[in-house]
């Protein structure tokens, strides 16, 4: 995808509603979430000076596919996320939900911070874009748990989606 990230999961190129993970660092104990309407992946990263990392690359279904599979795809992706907990946990991606919809609510009610929240950089919505009108809607969420911080972070333009991207400069809290 790009030399600045030449470790991956998932599928480049194969459909633009799949998510996937690119990192600086070797990528290990690799899967994608069964189940799910679009893929999502987790991954543990080597990151230097932090150590093993868990990453989980988001993408439950939005509320076209019907409420009841969107609230299915969001509790899958909190048990996985739950499960994962005990690490340095890194949740990113479109989540199909704003801050006050259930399913965010309850991650960060299990100990998941925004990165937008801990750096103070207010409202970030990222959809729709690459339209008339600016985006509206803040779906594209980076979420870390006690181990990890934000530094900083900011959305870009991406061209060939109706999202902005979301970038973070994460850091170890220990």
């Amino acid at each position: 995808w790009d030399e600045r990230f030449p470790y991956s999961v998932g599928e480049r190129g194969v459909a633009l509603s799949d998510a996937a993970i690119y990192s600086k660092f070797p990528l290990a104990q690799s899967a994608s979430l069964p189940g799910s309407t679009f893929q999502q992946w987790i991954s543990t990263a080597d990151v230097p000076g932090i150590g093993p990392v868990r990453i989980i690359a988001a993408h439950p279904c939005n509320p076209y596919c019907g409420s009841n599979r969107w609230v299915a795809e969001h509790k899958q992706l909190r048990a996985t996320a739950d499960a994962a907990m005990n690490m340095p946990l890194i949740v990113v991606g479109d989540f199909n939900a704003v801050d006050d919809h259930g399913p965010i609510r309850a991650l960060r009610g299990d100990g998941l911070d925004s990165a937008t929240d801990i750096v103070g950089a207010g409202w970030l919505p990222t959809y729709p874009a690459n339209r008339m009108i600016p985006p509206l809607l803040p779906i594209d969420h980076i979420l870390v748990n006690s181990y990890l911080t934000a530094t900083s972070i900011s959305t870009f333009n991406v061209s060939g989606t109706d999202h902005r991207g979301v970038i973070a400069q994460i850091a170890g809290t220990g």
